[in-house]
């Protein structure tokens, strides 16, 4: 008669592995297990994820630019190297001129000849009186924020004193505001051709009479290589389409002087310049779908720009294992 064992070690002899069952069900459940996580990790398929997210993060780069900076943004595509890179137009200097030394908000301050400080549209404002051909100079030209060649804007408040055709502000010789002698304002740049030269003038005239001897009015000028336009108290009065580049400023910025004196008040000059993000590539298995608009607009609240995408905007990348994936931009800047 066999007898049982009666200790623990007793009973681990008698069992030193598995049975063939029970290795057969844990081959199984692993099997399981194991195709789960795989079919789960394949349906991720990160590098089309990775895809999806690069466009979005441009997309929405360009939006919380527009909304932090109340200021246009765009996206520009190109189809070919599949780079997007996102572009905001970004405030690079101010001038209030409350103080004598014509002090600037980044450290540009200013050399006045002939000018003097008197009363403004708030606060004080630079003056130029007649007959002393009146200057201010501010040295720009050495700053690397003050590059232009995408775009500008340039505003500021212009009370003339009489109707005389004047540069109101140059900056750098490339762009600026001159005062017309019939009370219409000019915006001008100087454009350049593909080798970066110097290849002419772009001029933009308001209507006469838009500006009144003594009074008080906003001029706004923006150019972001779509169009000219210009502004004359919150109201666009002309726009001009164009895409030149802009030439390097390599003067000072001057506001009055030249052969025909200005004479007036000018207040709170505000200069921008258009500055482009890092681009981001697509991975090389990835392509936009021909026909993806070349620049994604959006307006200072961040707002898909109705006058150049009436409709909502759809990009489709293709992937080259067949697959597809879209994002849309909706009116109000939702990126989907």
């Amino acid at each position: 008669m066999t007898e049982r064992p009666t200790s623990l070690r007793d009973q681990r002899a008698t069992r030193r592995g598995l049975t063939l069952l029970e290795l057969l069900l844990v081959m199984v459940v692993m099997g399981i297990v194991m195709g789960i996580g795989v079919g789960s990790f394949a349906s991720l398929d990160p590098g089309r994820a990775s895809a999806v997210e690069i466009v979005r993060g441009a997309l929405r780069s360009a939006v919380n630019s527009a909304k932090a900076r109340r200021a246009p943004a765009v996206v520009r595509v190109d189809t070919k190297t599949g780079e997007l890179t996102p572009r905001g137009l970004e405030v690079v200097g101010t001038w209030h001129f409350e103080t004598a030394d014509l002090r600037g908000a980044f450290g540009v301050d200013g050399i006045g000849t002939g000018t003097r400080l008197t009363s403004g549209y708030l606060g004080e404002a630079l003056e130029f009186p007649a007959g002393v051909n009146a200057r201010a100079e501010f040295g720009i030209q050495d700053d690397p924020s003050f590059e232009f060649g995408e775009g500008f804007a340039i505003e500021c408040l212009i009370a003339p004193d009489a109707t005389s055709s004047a540069h109101a502000v140059s900056v750098g010789n490339v762009f600026g505001l001159y005062v017309l002698a019939t009370g219409a304002v000019r915006v001008w740049f100087v454009s350049v051709d593909l080798e970066g030269e110097p290849s002419g003038q772009v001029v933009l005239d308001s209507d006469a009479g838009e500006l009144l001897a003594g009074r008080w009015s906003r001029v706004r000028a923006e150019y972001d290589r779509r169009e000219l336009s210009l502004w004359i108290d919150g109201v666009r009065v002309q726009q001009l389409a164009a895409n030149e580049g802009v030439a390097r400023v390599q003067a000072p910025m001057m506001l009055g002087g030249g052969q025909k004196a200005f004479v007036g008040r000018i207040d709170e000059l505000v200069l921008s310049a258009w500055e482009a993000g890092e681009p981001r590539a697509l991975p090389k298995t990835v392509v936009l779908e021909p026909g993806a608009p070349e620049q994604i607009w959006f307006d200072a609240a961040g707002h898909l720009d109705k006058l150049a995408h009436p409709e909502p905007i759809t990009l489709s990348l293709l992937f080259d294992n067949g697959r597809s994936e879209v994002v849309r931009v909706g009116r109000w800047g939702t990126i989907e």
